[in-house]
């Protein structure tokens, strides 16, 4: 059954679509969270049922690609996320949403800029183990679904938006791919600038089960 244009510009989903071909991934080059990050699917998404969903961290990753060596190479990674939980309310609207990811699982292909990366001049992941990602509202309009909410980062905490590509609901599973572009300097991480550029690209497929 192909997606089915309604008003407002979202697209309806079949829930017998797998919802990781709607976002075109992941692909699985070094283990299972470390994924290809591709920003352009289009935004498809379904109506789940209004309830509670809690993130099954073996089924879900995070997937980034940022640049080196002042632009000159690109860098992919990923990083586990730890839990979270997904609110889908009635009306959609006042949907929410919170998710930890483990800043010690961070990997981005080099064991040497790994160390960096988690290091007191960058994540300082002995001090701060988890960025946490909480939201307040969905917005739905222009044909784009766009979770708000904030990032905290160490002790800095600032917006961030998840533009929703894709979402399927099979039974009592809830599967949702989104992205995010993140901006590390907004959140106070400004050393090392040629060890990763400023702006990381994120890519979220993210496995839920009602509860």
């Amino acid at each position: 059954m192909p997606p089915t244009k309604v008003e407002g510009g979202a697209t309806f989903v079949d829930p017998g679509i797998d919802v990781g071909l709607m976002c075109r991934g992941p692909r699985l080059p070094h283990d299972r969270y470390m994924t290809n990050t591709h920003v352009s699917a289009p935004t498809t998404v379904t109506i789940p049922e209004a309830g509670h969903y809690r993130i099954d961290p073996a089924r879900s990753a995070l997937a980034f690609t940022t640049r080196h060596l002042f632009g000159l190479g690109r860098v992919r990674g990923g990083a586990e996320i730890r839990d979270g939980e997904i609110w889908i309310a009635d009306p959609l609207g006042d949907s929410s949403a919170r998710a930890r990811i483990a800043t010690g699982s961070v990997r981005s292909g080099s064991a040497a800029r790994d160390a960096a990366i988690l290091s007191r001049r960058l994540l300082d992941a002995a001090a701060y183990p988890f960025f946490t990602f909480t939201s307040a509202g969905l917005d739905r309009s222009d044909g784009r679904s766009v979770l708000r909410g904030q990032l905290t980062v160490r002790d800095q905490t600032g917006p961030l938006d998840l533009q929703i590509d894709g979402v399927a609901e099979r039974g009592s599973e809830l599967q949702l791919c989104a992205r995010t572009r993140i901006d590390r300097y907004a959140f106070g991480i400004t050393k090392s600038r040629g060890l990763a550029a400023r702006y990381l690209d994120i890519r979220l497929n993210v496995v839920a089960n009602r509860v």
